[in-house]
C-alpha cells in the first residue's frame, strides 16, 4: 500500500468513528425494552463463557469473590439495566439520545476499569492479572454488546429506513 493509501484508508477508518459516535437516531421505547433483554441475554452468557474459561485455566482463590457466579450475573444484570434506563433517560433528555448514550458508554467502560485496577494494584483477595484480566474481558464484553444491540435495535424506525430496505416493487410508485 502507498503511504498516500494508508493515510486515506486510516482517515476513512477514524471517519468511520466519528459518523459512529455522532450518528443520529433517537430510541423507540418497545424497542429499546426488547433491545435491552436480548443485551442482557447476550450479556450474560458472554460473561458466563469467560469465568468458565479463566476458572478453567487458572485457580482462583475462595477470598476473591468478583468471580463468583452470583457476582458476575448480578453486576452483569445491573449494568445491562442501567445502560438501557440510562438510554430511556436520554432519549427524553437531548436532542441525539443515540450518539450520546455511545459516548456516555464508552467514557462508563473506561471508568469501569478503575475498581479492577485498584483490586490488582492493591493485591487484596489474593488477586493477580490473572484473576483480574477476566473481569476487564467481561467489562469490555458487556459494553460492546450495549454499545452494539441497544442502539442497533432500539432505534426508532423512520418511514426512510423502511422504504430503503424495501424491494423496489414494494417502494410505492416505483413500477
Amino acid at each position: 500500500m502507498t503511504p498516500t493509501a494508508d493515510k486515506a484508508s486510516r482517515h476513512g477508518s477514524v471517519a468511520r468513528v466519528g459518523a459512529w459516535l455522532s450518528g443520529d437516531g433517537r430510541f423507540e421505547r418497545s424497542r429499546l425494552l426488547r433491545a435491552g433483554a436480548a443485551t442482557l441475554v447476550s450479556s450474560l452468557v458472554a460473561v458466563l463463557v469467560i469465568r468458565a474459561v479463566a476458572r478453567s485455566v487458572v485457580t482462583v482463590p475462595a477470598s476473591f469473590t468478583a468471580l463468583r457466579t452470583s457476582s458476575v450475573i448480578t453486576l452483569t444484570v445491573l449494568g445491562v439495566i442501567a445502560a438501557t434506563g440510562a438510554c430511556l433517560v436520554l432519549n427524553r433528555r437531548v436532542s441525539r439520545p443515540i450518539s450520546t448514550f455511545r459516548r456516555i458508554a464508552l467514557v462508563a467502560l473506561a471508568i469501569s476499569f478503575i475498581p479492577d485496577i485498584a483490586i490488582w494494584a492493591s493485591h487484596s483477595h489474593d488477586a493477580s492479572a490473572k484473576t483480574v484480566i477476566p473481569l476487564m474481558l467481561m467489562h469490555v464484553a458487556v459494553g460492546s454488546l450495549c454499545l452494539l444491540i441497544l442502539p442497533t435495535l432500539g432505534r426508532e424506525t423512520r418511514d426512510d429506513d423502511i422504504v430503503a430496505s424495501s424491494p423496489p416493487s414494494a417502494v410505492p410508485g416505483s413500477q
